[in-house]
Formats: structure tokens, sequence, C-alpha cells
């Protein structure tokens, strides 16, 4: 069959790849660059040339065990570094203009550093919070549940929940504070809970890649073998012919294929299909999905770090004006002094610029989950299939990979890669229940 992949995310890249082998693929990304969130660059720190993960970063080969399968199908597993994945919360004081840490959890050990945590009732606050999410998971309770359902009955202090709590989930998403009260709780929790620390005075462990997640992306193009790759060029609109799908580009070129996976963001899933007979609850369903716009910036300024460095960590996050932001420190990752900030909402910029990019963040809400069932029913239908992190689990690069092992069971169950990877990971495109 021909095969036309609108998207070079990891959801259209990873799809193409499972297909490789049986079928002809054809990849349409409207930008130049291919990866979607997985957006690497590489800048002269300190003069050394360090890669920089603008976008998707953090790796855990438990947690996301499809991701690390592939990872090992494609020669990177020895790529992967040890990340410590300290966290330290700051909230700046009105009345003084200063940031104040609240919380600064256990690092591992450096005898190079002299770190010291800074605990108290807030770590009591967020210990309260982690143990009532985690029997939320062994209750298996509904993904339809919001966070504030989660976080409300809680009996610590309302200080906390408005200035630790919150803050420190919609910091994984870029929404304001009040928004994440309306986040499923299941999948706010998933990162917190999925990576526990090994013991209480240390840091969970995550892992990056070497030379940034943008070493997937080219290793899984590099590995087409029976696909056609076009960066710079979106899929325009589409229509059904009498024995597939014809697609016409965003440079006017016409496409005739058997099949369509749409590995976009929903919206833009939704503006291709409306003009199709027979497709309104599914653009409906679609139009569901909530996202979030944010600014990344790598620097090497620590502007938005604390004073007292002792209190740094590999994320900081910096609570100011209704906003929680996140700043990742490259030092414990791979020893440069180097940082990416999301930088949407900052009083000022960086001081020392060296990139930014701009991405779409996924608000898992229940009004999502719900609209996922319906996106599944319409798999398959007309020649047409989704593909992307906002139909699996929680927003990740995971969610990705398993939502292309999804769609080439449903395209291609006898696809070779897809053997392989189902062989090395059994369970690895089941994702939670609901989830």
């Amino acid at each position: 069959m021909r095969i036309a992949i609108a998207g070079a995310g990891l959801a259209g890249l990873s799809t193409a790849w499972l297909l490789d082998p049986l079928h002809h693929t054809v990849l349409f990304e409207p930008q130049e660059r291919l990866g979607g969130h997985s957006h690497t660059v590489t800048a002269e720190v300190d003069g050394h040339e360090t890669p920089i993960d603008l976008g998707a970063q953090h790796i855990s080969p438990t947690a996301f065990p499809a991701l690390a399968n592939l990872l090992d199908a494609v020669g990177l597993t020895q790529d992967l570094i040890p990340v410590p994945l300290s966290t330290t919360l700051q909230v700046h004081d009105a009345a003084t203009g200063r940031p104040e840490v609240l919380l600064a959890g256990p690092h591992t050990a450096d005898p190079g550093w002299p770190r010291t945590p800074v605990l108290g009732a807030a770590a009591g606050s967020l210990t309260a919070l982690v143990t009532r999410a985690a029997e939320w998971e062994t209750r298996d309770v509904s993904w339809e549940r919001s966070l504030d359902e989660l976080i409300e009955p809680l009996e610590v202090p309302r200080d906390h929940k408005d200035r630790l709590l919150y803050p420190l989930l919609a910091s994984f998403v870029g929404c304001d504070i009040a928004e994440a009260r309306e986040m499923s709780a299941r999948a706010a929790m998933a990162f917190v809970l999925r990576v526990p620390p090994a013991s209480p005075d240390t840091a969970p462990l995550w892992h990056n890649l070497k030379n940034g997640l943008g070493s997937l992306t080219t290793a899984l193009a590099a590995d087409l073998h029976h696909g056609e790759i076009h960066p710079g060029r979106g899929v325009d609109h589409v229509r059904r012919g009498r024995d597939g799908l014809d697609i016409i580009d965003t440079r006017g070129h016409h496409h005739h294929v058997d099949r369509l996976v749409l590995a976009i963001p929903p919206g833009e899933a939704a503006r291709l299909l409306e003009p199709l007979a027979g497709t309104s609850a599914v653009c409906a369903a679609l139009g569901t999905f909530d996202y979030v716009d944010v600014t990344v910036t790598a620097h090497t300024d620590p502007t938005y770090l604390p004073a007292d460095r002792r209190h740094w960590s590999t994320n900081t996050i910096t609570v100011h004006n209704g906003w929680s932001e996140t700043t990742t420190w490259y030092g414990p990752i791979n020893g440069a002094q180097a940082f990416k900030s999301w930088t949407t909402h900052r009083p000022q910029p960086p001081r020392e610029p060296l990139a930014d990019a701009t991405f779409r963040q996924l608000r898992l809400t229940p009004a999502a989950i719900r609209a996922r069932d319906v996106v599944g029913q319409a798999q398959g239908d007309g020649g047409v299939h989704f593909a992307g992190h906002y139909l699996q689990d929680i927003d990740s690069q995971e969610s990705a990979l398993l939502s292309a092992i999804a769609t080439t069971q449903r395209i291609a169950p006898d696809s070779p890669r897809l053997t392989d990877m189902l062989t090395r990971a059994p369970h690895a495109s089941d994702p939670p229940e609901k989830g």
C-alpha cells in the first residue's frame, strides 16, 4: 500500500518506521525540521558544543518501556545519560519582589557541591498529595476525576495548595495555575508517581540522550528505506476517491494513497476532515483537546535560579503572577553551565540567550479523556487513521509512540518491526485504562 502520513513528529516518524518494511510511506511535515516536540539545538557553551533539548527531554526506561525499546532498536541505548531530576520550587514574594525557596528536594549526593535541601512543612504537604494520588492509582480511580478533586480534600495548609501543589503540576504543562485545577488528576500526577526516588534522600532518576532527542529523529528518518519525507510541505486538502484518498499538499501537488495517517495536532486534523461526509462527531471530539502555547529559551545565565547555589536543582520552578515556569539546569546532566527555561510569562528575558522555540502543550482534561474514545471509534473510517501524543496515556514521547504502535497494528499487523517492538515489550501497546 501507499500510505500518506501528515506530521513528522515522533508519532508520524515512528509510524512510518514501523510500516517501512511492508509499505511505501509519504511523510508531509509543514516545518522545515522533523521531530515535532523533539527539537535539539547545539550551542557553544564554555568552548564546547552542547546539545540542548528545547522540547521534550526526559526519558525513563522503566516508565516509558516502548520508547526504551525503540531506542534499543535504532542503536541509541548506549547514549542514555542518567539524570537525577531534583526539584526546587520558589515563589516570588509580592512585598519584596524576591523569590522565596519554598521547597528544595533531595539531590543525589555530590562531594563537590555542598547542597542544602529545604523541606519542612512544604515537603509534608507534597507527601500528602503523593500518598493520596498513589491510593487513587491503586484503586484505579477514573481518569475523568479532576485535579481539584484530588487536592482540595487534603488536610494541608491552603497556602501550600495554592503556592506549591497546583503550581508544581501546572508547571508540567505551562497553563496558568487556576487552569491546572481542571486537569485530569491521574494524568497530572503520572510523572510524579511513575518514577519515584530510590530512597528519601535521593532524586528520582530519569535519563537524557547524550546528543538530545533529536538524535532519535535522525535515526528514524535515516532508517526509512521505502519512505519519502517532504519537510516544508504539509497536507492542505483531503478528498475521498473511488479506490483511496487524494491528498493535495501545501505546494499544490496531488498524491493518490490507499491510507492516510493524521499524526498532527487534533485541531489541524479536524480542519482536514471537516469537508468530508460523516466526520462531524470525530471533528467535534478533536476540538475538545485544549492546548497551551509556550516559549522555551536556552541560555547561559542562571537568571531564574535561587541566589544561593546550594538550593539549585536540575529543575527549578518559579511561581509568579499566577504562572509557574520551569528552568532545567544542564549541570547535573552533562556538566554544562547551560539552562533551558520556559519564558512565556517571565517578567524579564534571560540575559544570555542561545536559542528559543515555541510549542503547544496539551492540558489533558476529563473532557479530553472522554474525547479519546470517540476518536478511537473513528480509527480507520474511510481509510483515515489518527496518531499522536494526545491519544494515549499521558502527554509524552511514550504516548506518541504508543499511538504509532496502535495505528500500525490496524494497518499492518504483520510488520516485522512491529513484531519486534511487541516482542521486546509485550505490553507496550496497552496503555492504562482510560489514560
